[in-house]
């Protein structure tokens, strides 16, 4: 029950933190950047990005609401009984409980506003209520629980949360005034661009400012970085940064080049693109970042500290294993993936570092033919995606024996543990993709909304790594578990930009856009391919 509860947690924790960013984000870009530009078409715009914002305020509600039924859910008592009362006692629930009021109050204040746009009292009561709701976060991160710079690590949280919130609500507030470039709005699409790119200067500085002080604090030595939990996704986290960052200057360079030179090119046929998969990195950002706030910090974790040695060693190539063990010895050595406090036995750590290479020698192949169909060597290898489909069938037969279809437990019995419900998600990934993109490649799908299942796919699985977590207690053999899988993330993520950049940008997309997806496959089946436990 806890090991599902805290998975539960972080997914409700990371739909929380979107809806939040995105209501808030959203109404910033109203304020900072629409409204000032002061052309006459803002009206409609600003009822469109109101609307999001209302409904990513109620998501938000809906949320906080889920996080706080799954603390008491979590301590459920041997009776069945929820300790109710004595899980709002704790500094958390409480804190938890007026940030859902307050973003309750910004939900109704949002549909107030949405009414009445052009209202100025109105415009004042929500800006401070969107204040007094991004402040209220302070009392639900790590550094409550500080003993020493509890304040300043408090309020450099909310400054490096309030300038995430509003780089990610521009850059949402761009995508939907992207319709501006043509016909009668054409001008205002350069002006919103001009408008925000020092505002998201701005963000960019703090947020780098902020993170740093916040790592230095929470990670502690240099040593943590690389060998705990913590450090390795603050990496991840860091590596997600550069791509949005990457993305940003181009966005800024196009704008640049339209005010200097008057070529507006760039601005509006290249700049929505990269503000799409801009947007898609700062999500994962938030995402990683909810899986954080679940994470001891590595400063804490001095005695579970892995060594650079022991990190070079999981991370180095081996000998993959291609065989399984003894279905007989596996079954009589094996512990349920519902018992989370029993150890992995050594016949399931076989088991596990076969899957996790047989899937990497799949993808490995995978990624090799894609390179060769890009590079026109091989035009039969244009069918790269249907490799996908006896992945999808090893998946599901092979990688979990001891549960449905050929192990003892039930399918549903095993759905109680998280890390077998993500292992199934998981499942449905690559039948997808291999259906789909073969369609694509073959030309069937080539030129319908179709050929972006890819990408998306990649970037959903991306994002459900960066939830599989194997860190609720923080010790080191989750950590040597983990350092992989942050890895793959980053690269899934790598892989969905590159191949959506491949497909939206204006042809000829440039030629790292298809290096960008297919070497973050490769490596990624390098990953898998050398996993161990």
């Amino acid at each position: 029950m806890l090991q599902l509860a805290g998975y539960v947690n972080v997914l409700l924790h990371a739909l929380a933190l979107v809806g939040l960013a995105a209501s808030i984000g959203c109404l910033a870009y109203v304020f900072l950047v629409l409204r000032p530009v002061g052309h006459g078409a803002t009206t409609r715009y600003q009822a469109r990005i109101l609307r999001l914002a209302h409904g990513a305020a109620l998501g938000a509600v809906a949320a906080f609401a889920g996080v706080l039924l799954v603390g008491p859910w979590a301590l459920t008592g041997d009776d069945g009984s929820w300790p109710i009362r004595a899980y709002l006692d704790t500094g958390f629930a409480r804190a938890s409980c007026v940030r859902l009021l307050l973003v309750l109050g910004f939900a109704i204040l949002l549909a107030w506003l949405r009414a009445r746009p052009a209202s100025a009292l109105r415009s004042w009561l929500c800006a401070a209520w969107m204040i007094a709701t991004l402040v209220s976060g302070a009392w639900a991160v790590h550094a409550v629980s500080r003993l020493e710079h509890a304040l300043p690590l408090m309020v450099t949280t909310i400054l490096h949360q309030s300038a995430a919130i509003v780089w990610l609500g521009g850059v949402l507030g761009l995508l939907l005034c992207v319709d501006a470039r043509r016909g009668t709005d054409a001008a205002l699409w350069p002006r919103l661009l001009a408008r925000f790119s020092p505002i998201g200067l701005v963000c960019v500085t703090t947020l780098v400012g902020t993170g740093l002080y916040i790592a230095v604090h929470y990670v502690g030595d240099w040593a943590s970085v690389i060998g705990t939990n913590y450090g390795i996704m603050v990496i991840a986290k860091w590596l997600l940064l550069a791509i949005a960052l990457t993305l940003a200057t181009l966005n800024f360079v196009h704008t640049r080049r339209w005010r200097t030179r008057g070529d507006a090119h760039g601005a509006q046929t290249r700049v929505p693109v990269y503000v799409e998969a801009e947007l898609c990195a700062l999500l994962a950002i938030v995402l990683l970042g909810a899986s954080l706030a679940a994470t001891p910090p590595a400063a804490d974790l001095a005695s579970e500290r892995a060594s650079v040695a022991e990190v070079v060693a999981t991370l180095a190539a081996k000998k993959p294993q291609f065989v399984p063990p003894d279905y007989t010895m596996l079954m009589a050595d094996y512990s349920s993936p519902l018992d989370f406090f029993n150890p992995s036995t050594a016949t399931e750590r076989i088991q596990s570092n076969f899957n996790h290479n047989m899937s990497g020698a799949f993808v490995l192949v995978i990624g090799v033919l894609a390179i060769l169909h890009k590079l026109g060597i091989a035009p039969w290898a244009r069918h790269w995606p249907l490799v996908f489909l006896p992945f999808t069938l090893f998946l599901l037969l092979i990688a979990q024996p001891t549960g449905w279809p050929l192990g003892p437990e039930g399918f549903f019995e095993q759905m109680r543990s998280p890390s077998v419900v993500q292992h199934r998600l998981a499942t449905l990934l690559p039948l997808a993709i291999g259906v789909m993109e073969w369609r694509v490649q073959v030309g069937a799908l080539a030129a319908t909304r179709w050929r972006y299942t890819f990408p998306l796919l990649c970037l959903l699985g991306g994002a459900v790594m960066l939830t599989h977590t194997h860190t609720a207690l923080g010790t080191k053999q989750e950590f040597l578990i983990e350092v992989s899988h942050a890895g793959i993330a980053v690269l899934a993520i790598l892989a969905g930009v590159g191949r959506w950049l491949e497909l939206r940008l204006p042809p000829p997309a440039p030629r790292i856009t298809g290096v960008l997806w297919t070497a973050s496959l490769v490596m990624i089946g390098l990953l898998l391919l050398f996993y161990r436990e």
